[in-house]
């Protein structure tokens, strides 16, 4: 069906000099997060965005989801220890359709401009560092001087050679806030995503997940987990309607087809598969909606058994 594939718009990232004025004032990112999340991941995250893509600390959003506002005290002062000025608690627990829901509450709050971009990347997901060691910011100012309003990308999983499930690591020098070991170079593999439905259909499909890697204000996403653009359509799953809730943000936006798009290979590394991830895992399968439940079963079915292998090997 390449018919149906976008036209993407080739970017030249040289064209844009210190002296070609800007069209991008703000870059917003938004991360939702799981109570008890790893704390040197965490870290690294806020290390990468902050220290590395310079993301404006006031810009960063982070929205904390637990079974019960108290369980997230200690969250909330590491999160805004580490740099993040707009630390919230959620009323509710973790779930993809109240996570959606926040995201567009979160997006109508701010008063998005036409010379805003944002993007919304989970504590696990690292946007790599744009072309010349740009800044996200600096990169939303080249795709605006082609036009372009989407960037699309892929993810890919970060795996480490020590073992399928090692543990995050937090160290610094003592002369500095740097880590002394990157977590790209902790996770030193890089691979496909493997498609967890096709698996649990005993299909093989290694495949590139479509990633949403930055987005210009005008443009909204489709779901939480930042795959595809809203084409106006009702969120079925989540009996959602975007239109409807929340109108003041969604009443000038229109279809994706007059949208822009580039597109870049590997530009989000997804760092999964940690020793956190059994308890994550399980921790979806408690308070996700049905339509997710076979999704996890699935994962928590792999890491067990591939777990349960290694262990004997090692024996």
């Amino acid at each position: 069906h390449y018919q149906d594939l976008p036209r993407y718009t080739m970017v030249d990232f040289n064209a844009i000099t210190n002296s070609t004025p800007p069209k991008v004032d703000r870059f917003f990112l938004f991360v939702p997060a799981r109570c008890g999340t790893e704390v040197a991941l965490v870290k690294h995250w806020l290390f990468h965005y902050l220290s590395q893509l310079k993301v404006a600390p006031q810009h960063v959003f982070v929205t904390l989801y637990g079974a019960h506002p108290e369980d997230c005290i200690a969250d909330v002062q590491l999160w805004r220890q580490n740099g993040a000025q707009n630390v919230a608690v959620a009323p509710h627990d973790f779930t993809s359709c109240g996570q959606v829901r926040d995201l567009y509450q979160s997006l109508q709050s701010i008063n998005l401009t036409d010379r805003d971009w944002w993007v919304q990347r989970d504590v696990d997901e690292f946007a790599e560092l744009p072309p010349n060691n740009m800044t996200l910011l600096q990169l939303a100012n080249v795709l605006a001087h082609h036009n372009v309003t989407v960037l699309h990308s892929n993810a890919a999983e970060r795996v480490s050679t020590e073992s399928l499930l090692s543990p995050v690591v937090w160290q610094t020098s003592t002369s500095s806030n740097e880590p002394s070991t990157q977590i790209h170079e902790q996770f030193d593999l890089c691979c496909d995503q493997l498609d967890n439905k096709a698996k649990c259909k005993n299909r093989s499909a290694a495949w590139r997940l479509s990633k949403l890697y930055a987005l210009h204000s005008s443009v909204l996403p489709r779901s939480c987990g930042m795959h595809a653009v809203w084409t106006r359509r009702k969120y079925a799953l989540c009996q959602f309607d975007p239109a409807q809730e929340f109108p003041a943000l969604t009443q000038h936006y229109q279809p994706p087809l007059p949208h822009n798009m580039a597109a870049a290979f590997d530009l989000v590394s997804h760092y999964r598969w940690t020793s956190n991830l059994l308890m994550a895992t399980q921790h979806h399968l408690e308070v996700e909606e049905d339509w997710l439940q076979d999704k996890y079963k699935c994962l928590y079915q792999f890491i067990t058994t591939t777990t349960w292998q290694q262990q004997q090997k090692d024996a």
